[in-house]
């Protein structure tokens, strides 16, 4: 019987339980930018702890997926995290975003990272939708945007573009033209083009998508977010011609606004076309002393070339400050962190390199690359992309998995930003359940998505299949924190044509987290900003107690019942690996049940710390990266558990 037919044996390393983002996030979506509590509307996903079916395109560094169901986790407790960049992330505390450490990528809870962690900044990932505007429109709705102003009350309707260019008054007024209407000025305010009825300054604003307010809460509509590429660089234009700015010196870009949103906005949007731009916040100064906090957007060097290049100014004035460019940038911002850890364990060859002298005796390869590398373990500095690549197609690199996962790394073009600072929060979150990558990118920053197992069952049950999933070391809610989605799953899928549901959960453990040692508990590495938010949800014992093992057991004897019983396909052992590393159970113990295993079944396994004996005997090993798939022996792809 060929493998294909008998079933096979998988293990998902990593977290395996949902995890969430606030509902304010920025998702990349092949649809443009989308915000979660947006899309979650769409597809009516309105009941707390529960999947809602809903097909989505997300993108990310590691290619398109699609999203099969949305989880509405209901409002909680959260991690805010900010990034040295000002790229910004809120969600539940396990919610893992991609990490570079000195071992190399990893997944990472917001509750695990630290100040000074690298995470993955997704850029040039063309989140654009397709609906197309005029771009003159779309142009001097940024202009609206930036130096506009729109009032809408019953007695006062108006609609003022403030410039002094002519270049931006020529595009206001040629709009107007076009709707028979004339901006009308005063003396007093000169540089004031104004619409003053209420049914042109209605239109208007339907036409062109805009929506009154003050200059702090203005924000680009979310049908603009959806349009294609053309049309969003219109947009962005007119926002650079009116609050934009280049700096006359060294020809660095500069866009600010005291709206927090609208600059959120601008820094994804320019991620979407591959460029990378610092935000922070600054407080301005006024006559009467208070002022309102701005938020400057900053772009220099190769990140302001891209801007002239990508987006470019349509003020002349503006443009040509590209001039003032230096031909070469600092190479010391987008680098790949812990370079010198990253090489010094990659196999090299030991063949002789050419003679360059007759002198001394005969080169190596692998002491040339040594040579070069061991720059960064004297300095301390990172290599920038160009530098690493070139390392790699060094002739002393020999072809090796960790060679190709360094390849990988570059591959995937993420720009590593550092963590600045983490604190608590609470919000609103969704989740997106993606099966094939479990990769999706919210707010600039690559997460991981639902655990890959259930989205093995999600996949499996729309062909009919049936599934068990037995929980290890998850016991009955007792607060929002151990409330996990799975369960609700089982409620989103039904039963078959018998009545019987097609997605079983049972759980065996406590509410409370084991740790081994004081040392290696979780609450030792959380930020201090968050320990006194997060210390109840690390309480337990320091070690396992005969109950914990006592339900361990009753657990695997429970999965082994309902694989044997033939009234499951699917087979999930949710967390078994941290159960064995607790020594809850034995590897025997769970080697057993892998033996035990009847044709025709899936046998599923996840959790941290796979032991090796498991690995070997597993036919599909799944990390960040895939690490064995069937399809090296030959095995093709098969309804309900790849596609």
């Amino acid at each position: 019987m060929s493998k294909a037919t008998r079933g096979l044996v998988h293990v998902y390393t990593g977290d395996g339980k949902g995890k969430c983002v606030s509902a304010d996030a920025y998702i990349f979506t092949a649809s443009g930018l989308r915000q979660a509590a947006d899309l979650a509307t769409a597809a009516q996903a309105m009941r707390p702890r529960q999947f809602t079916p809903a097909l989505l395109e997300v993108v990310s560094p590691l290619g398109n997926s699609v999203s099969t169901a949305i989880y509405n986790g209901g409002a909680t407790d959260t991690v805010q995290l900010t990034t040295r960049f000002g790229y910004r992330l809120e969600g539940t505390p396990e919610h893992p975003v991609l990490s570079l450490s000195s071992e190399g990528p990893v997944w990472r809870s917001l509750l695990e990272l630290q100040t000074g962690d690298y995470v993955a900044v997704a850029r040039g990932q063309a989140a654009f939708g397709t609906t197309r505007r005029p771009l003159d429109k779309a142009y001097l709705t940024g202009l609206l945007i930036g130096d506009g102003h729109i009032r809408a009350q019953k007695r006062a309707w108006r609609l003022v573009l403030s410039s002094s260019d002519a270049t931006c008054v020529q595009a206001w007024r040629s709009y107007l033209r076009s709707l028979d209407i004339e901006p009308v000025t005063r003396v007093s305010r000169p540089l004031d083009y104004r619409v003053d009825r209420k049914a042109p300054v209605q239109h208007i604003m339907e036409d062109l998508w805009l929506s009154p307010g003050r200059a702090e809460s203005k924000a680009i509509d979310p049908r603009w977010l959806r349009c294609d590429s053309e049309t969003l660089r219109a947009l962005l234009q007119g926002l650079f011609d009116s609050d934009g700015s280049a700096g006359s010196l060294r020809g660095d870009v500069e866009f600010c606004t005291t709206s927090d949103e609208l600059a959120q906005q601008v820094h994804l949007l320019l991620l979407s076309f591959g460029i990378i731009g610092r935000l922070y916040r600054r407080q301005t100064k006024s006559q009467n002393g208070r002022g309102l906090p701005s938020w400057r957007l900053q772009l220099r060097g190769a990140e302001a070339r891209k801007v002239y290049e990508r987006i470019g100014f349509r003020l002349h004035r503006k443009q040509e400050r590209s001039q003032h460019l230096a031909s070469k940038h600092n190479p010391n911002v987008d680098v790949i962190p812990h370079t010198w850890e990253l090489l010094c364990h990659l196999p090299l060859s030991e063949a002789p390199a050419p003679r360059t002298s007759h002198k001394g005796p005969q080169p190596r390869y692998a002491c040339q690359f040594m040579r070069r590398a061991r720059i960064y373990r004297e300095t301390g500095a990172f290599a920038s992309y160009e530098k690493f690549s070139a390392l790699l197609a060094h002739p002393a690199v020999v072809p090796s998995p960790e060679a190709t996962a360094l390849r990988n790394l570059v591959s995937m073009n993420c720009f590593w930003d550092r963590v600045k600072c983490l604190a608590p929060g609470q919000a609103q979150v969704y989740d997106f359940c993606v099966p094939d990558t479990q990769v999706f990118v919210a707010n600039g920053i690559v997460c991981h998505n639902t655990t890959a197992a259930l989205g093995l069952a999600l996949r499996a049950a729309g062909h009919g299949w049936r599934t068990y999933i037995g929980q290890f070391m998850k016991g009955s809610p007792t607060g929002s924190r151990a409330d996990y989605g799975e369960l609700e799953a089982a409620n989103m899928l039904g039963a078959d044509e018998l009545g019987r549901p097609r997605l079983t959960i049972e759980r065996f453990g406590k509410s409370t987290f084991i740790h081994i040692s004081a040392e290696e508990t979780r609450y030792a590495t959380v930020p201090q900003s968050l320990r006194e938010a997060y210390a109840s949800t690390f309480h337990g014992t320091c070690s396992a107690t005969p109950e914990d093992a006592r339900m361990a057991q009753e657990g695997l004897a429970a999965v082994r019942r309902a694989m044997l019983s033939g009234e499951y396909e699917i087979v999930v052992m949710d967390e078994i690996n941290v159960t064995l590393y607790f020594k809850l159970l034995t590897v025997q113990d769970v080697l057993e049940v892998i033996d035990e295993k009847p044709p025709g079944v899936e046998l599923v396994l996840t959790g941290r710390r796979v032991p090796e004996e498991i690995l070997v005997r597993a036919d599909y090993v799944t990390e960040m990266r895939e690490v064995k798939h069937p399809y090296q022996e030959g095995i093709q792809a098969r309804k309900g558990v790849e596609y």
